[in-house]
């Protein structure tokens, strides 16, 4: 079992997002059940407002169901009310306290909505180096429309949020996030990352021009950023979680290993 494989529990993803959201969430308050993240300067922000459920697979000492009062409680916060649950894929159908939150949820009107991402992960054993064909640079606030203007989510309500939310991410310090330049100084990749309180890496996002794809640009950026994260950071492992299966052979011939995958369940609520 290599280092990254042993290093990776199923509550990971969980306290990598936690970790990077609540940076910069407005209202952070963690209960017996989960966090609730409110963020009422960005309602649009999905995961800057939701309620991260804890279950006894991603934090062992939890492992109670509330009752209506404490999601009404919840719904009089968040603009949106979104519930969470993140677990390992083949422990998520038997789990009891999943189960639970389910039919609790579901009887109070909310619509559930079920997705399967795997996990990766690397280390500097693992990463497969090359010379690099592009120039990549470390970006600044100079760099901001630069850095907008590789968002693949473009057209969607929320150009003023995600403007201030990667301001926020240039801010921090370290900040991990890089442009991968064409030969005419255009943008055309990008790379988000963040650091947790274990030096553990995770690639947050990861961005290549849709009609600048398959020219090695979306690798150098990648390998660039890794190359930092563990030169400059000493890293000693970096993950990242894909929908898309077909983006696995992008980051095997990286280096890295697929590892697990892993449920979510979001629940929210329906319009009356």
């Amino acid at each position: 079992m290599s280092f990254v494989q042993s290093n990776y529990n199923p509550g990971l993803y969980q306290s990598l997002e936690l970790q990077d959201s609540t940076v910069d969430a407005d209202i952070v308050e963690e209960t017996p059940f989960g966090c609730l993240l409110s963020t009422p300067s960005n309602v649009i922000w999905q995961m800057g407002n939701c309620f991260n459920v804890y279950t006894e697979f991603t934090v062992p000492t939890s492992c109670s169901i509330p009752n209506l009062e404490f999601i009404k409680y919840v719904e009089n916060i968040l603009h949106e009310p979104r519930f969470i649950i993140y677990d390992a894929l083949e422990v998520s159908q038997k789990s009891q306290q999943v189960k639970g939150w389910k039919e609790l949820l579901l009887s109070d009107g909310y619509k559930e909505e079920y997705d399967v991402s795997h996990c990766m992960g690397i280390s500097p054993e693992l990463l497969l180096s090359r010379p690099l064909q592009h120039k990549v640079t470390n970006i600044s606030l100079d760099n901001l429309n630069e850095c907008l203007s590789i968002d693949t989510e473009k057209g969607f309500a929320n150009e003023e949020w995600r403007r201030i939310r990667v301001k926020k991410q240039i801010e921090r310090n370290p900040s991990l996030i890089y442009l991968c330049w064409d030969r005419n100084g255009n943008p055309v990749a990008r790379v988000s990352m963040f650091i947790d309180k274990d030096n553990i890496g995770f690639v947050t996002r990861l961005d290549t021009l849709p009609t600048e794809r398959r020219k090695g640009y979306g690798r150098d950026v990648l390998q660039y950023a890794l190359e930092d994260l563990f030169r400059t950071y000493s890293c000693k492992s970096c993950y990242l979680f894909q929908v898309d299966e077909g983006a696995q052979r992008f980051y095997e011939n990286l280096g890295f290993e697929m590892i697990d995958s892993r449920a979510e369940h979001v629940f929210v609520k329906q319009a009356a």
